[in-house]
C-alpha cells in the first residue's frame, strides 16, 4: 500500500492590506457543465467580509490553437459570477488556452482595465480503480486508489471523494494535491488519498451510496499556486513575522488568482456495509 503524501487545496484567500486588485477564480474541467469564473476584489489581510464581486465585466476564453472562442456572461442572481455552456471540444488535452477579461473599473472612475492569462490542458490520467477499506483500529474508512503514472512526465493530481454527487472534500484541510517526484513512471497500487470518519453515531456512507473517487490531473502552475496559498495562511511562521505575501498567480496586471485547466478521472464504489464495514 502506498500512502503518498501532500499539501492541501486552499479555497479562501486572505490578502494584505492594500490597494484593491482584481482576484479571479478560473477553474476548469473537462467534467464541467458550465464554465465559470468568479471575480471580486481584494480584502484586507484581517478583514472578515466576503470579498465584493465585479461586475459588468466581459470574458472570453479562446483556445488558441483551434481559435475556437466563448464568451461568458454574468449571473443575474449571483453577482460577478461569470458563466457559458460548457463546450467539452474546446478543451482539448495539449492546446493552449486563453482567459480574456476586459472592461474592469476596480475603482468605478470610467477608467477600465483589461486582464488576460493562459493555461494548457492536461491529458487526463486513467484511474483504474479506487477501494473502500474499512480500518477497525482507527474507525475510519480509507479510499484507496490504483493507476499508472506515466512515465518521464512531470505530472500533478489532485483527488476528491464524491458521495452521490455531494463533494465530501471541500473543507480545505481535505482536499488534497500531489507531485508525482517519487513515483514517477510506477503503478500506484492502493494509494491511501483520503479517509472518511466511520466513527460517528449517524455513518457517512449507507448500502447503495454511489462513492465516486476523482483522479484529477492539474497543472504545475495550479499544484504551486496552491501550495503557496498553504504557506500563507499556516500559523506556523515565527511569532513576529508580518503576513506572509500574497500567492503568486498567473493573471496579468498585477492581479490575483487563477486560470487553470484540468482533466478528470473517476471510478464509482456502489457501497455495500456488508463488504466494506468489514
Amino acid at each position: 500500500m502506498i500512502n503518498i503524501t501532500g499539501c492541501t487545496e486552499i479555497i479562501e484567500l486572505d490578502l494584505e492590506t492594500e490597494n484593491e486588485r482584481l482576484v479571479v477564480d478560473a477553474v476548469l474541467s473537462n467534467q464541467d457543465k458550465s464554465f465559470i469564473v468568479k471575480l471580486s476584489r481584494s480584502v484586507p489581510y484581517f478583514s472578515t467580509e466576503p470579498a465584493p464581486p465585479v461586475n459588468h465585466a466581459q470574458i472570453e476564453i479562446i483556445n488558441e490553437n483551434t481559435k475556437h472562442r466563448i464568451e461568458l456572461t454574468e449571473d443575474t442572481l449571483l453577482s460577478g459570477i461569470y458563466h457559458s455552456k460548457a463546450i467539452p471540444g474546446l478543451l482539448v488535452p495539449g492546446d493552449t488556452l486563453k482567459l480574456l477579461i476586459n472592461n474592469v473599473d476596480l475603482k468605478g472612475n470610467g477608467e477600465v482595465e483589461n486582464y488576460w492569462a493562459t493555461a494548457e490542458m492536461p491529458e487526463a490520467v486513467k484511474l483504474d480503480s479506487a477501494e473502500i477499506v474499512y480500518n477497525s483500529d482507527r474507525i475510519i474508512w480509507q479510499i484507496l486508489a490504483n493507476f499508472q503514472d506515466p512515465k518521464d512526465i512531470n505530472n500533478f493530481y489532485q483527488f476528491k471523494v464524491v458521495q452521490n454527487d455531494n463533494v465530501l472534500t471541500r473543507r480545505p484541510d481535505d482536499i488534497r494535491i500531489y507531485s508525482d517526484e517519487l513515483i514517477d513512471g510506477n503503478y500506484v497500487n492502493g494509494g491511501w488519498m483520503h479517509t472518511i470518519d466511520a466513527g460517528s453515531e449517524k455513518p457517512q456512507f449507507v448500502d447503495g451510496d454511489k462513492i465516486a473517487l476523482q483522479l484529477i490531473s492539474i497543472s504545475e502552475t495550479y499544484f504551486n499556486f496552491i501550495t503557496a496559498i498553504h504557506l500563507e495562511t499556516n500559523t506556523s511562521v515565527p511569532l513576529f513575522d508580518g503576513p506572509a505575501a500574497n500567492a503568486q498567480g498567473n493573471i496579468s496586471g498585477n492581479a490575483l488568482g487563477i486560470f487553470t485547466l484540468t482533466a478528470v478521472s473517476e471510478f464509482i464504489v456502489i457501497f455495500n456495509s456488508e463488504i466494506h464495514n468489514q
